[in-house]
């Protein structure tokens, strides 16, 4: 998994937290206001946006993989690759399981855990960001059910189970999160593309034309 790129990004957002923190009002009642219901919301926001990214680049490796992962594990055709990817793709909607059987993604500590932790921050945060996270995260989170908790972006309380979750301190900010998730994605994807059965694709000439690129 490249992970510059998020790396980067997760760069540009802590230095933008620091640059709204040195610019809050000099009164402690406007400055404790504006961050708490604006400046941290916004931060969150741009660090959920970043794991949802991460999430759906993990998505995209493991049907990669799924791909390579063949009977008898001799090489690939670029074609016969990108035959195989769109069925991967498929299966990845509709047949998600047989991935997961196939990759052996169950006997990687990460997958139910992090990756699994990963899934449910991005769903919740694609489609409900406005309402109380989804139970199965609260419950995966082991935080307390009872509590009326803030959407994903605004929530003390499901940051601090986040962050106790993967064992950071429990101030620790979504920067931080984000970081430590992306590290655990990456080290799960090194791990399950060093399984044995993998086929190698040979690309061969490849073309720059416009029309011979898959869309």
């Amino acid at each position: 998994m490249d992970t510059q790129v998020a790396k980067a990004t997760i760069d540009v957002i802590r230095r933008e937290r620091m640059r709204r923190r040195s610019r809050l009002p000099d009164h402690p009642d406007a400055a404790y206001d504006q961050w708490l219901f604006w400046d941290t919301p916004f931060v969150n926001e741009l660090c959920l946006m970043v794991l949802v990214a991460i999430h759906h680049q993990v998505e995209r490796e493991l049907i990669g993989v799924a791909a390579q992962k063949t009977d008898d594990g001799k090489p690939l055709s670029r074609v016969r690759y990108q035959e195989r990817l769109r069925i991967e793709r498929a299966n990845w909607k509709s047949k998600r399981k047989s991935i997961i059987t196939k990759l052996e993604l169950d006997s990687f500590p990460e997958w139910n855990r992090d990756l699994e932790a990963l899934r449910q921050i991005a769903n919740d945060y694609k489609h409900t960001p406005w309402r109380r996270p989804d139970d199965k995260l609260l419950k995966l989170l082991q935080v307390d059910l009872k509590r009326n908790y803030a959407p994903l972006a605004e929530s003390d309380g499901i940051r601090e189970g986040l962050a106790v979750f993967l064992k950071l301190k429990r101030d620790a900010d979504y920067c931080a999160i984000a970081s430590k998730l992306l590290r655990r994605a990456d080290k799960f994807l090194t791990a399950v593309k060093k399984q044995p059965g993998l086929s190698k694709v040979n690309w061969g000439t490849v073309s720059f034309r416009p029309k011979d690129f898959e869309h």
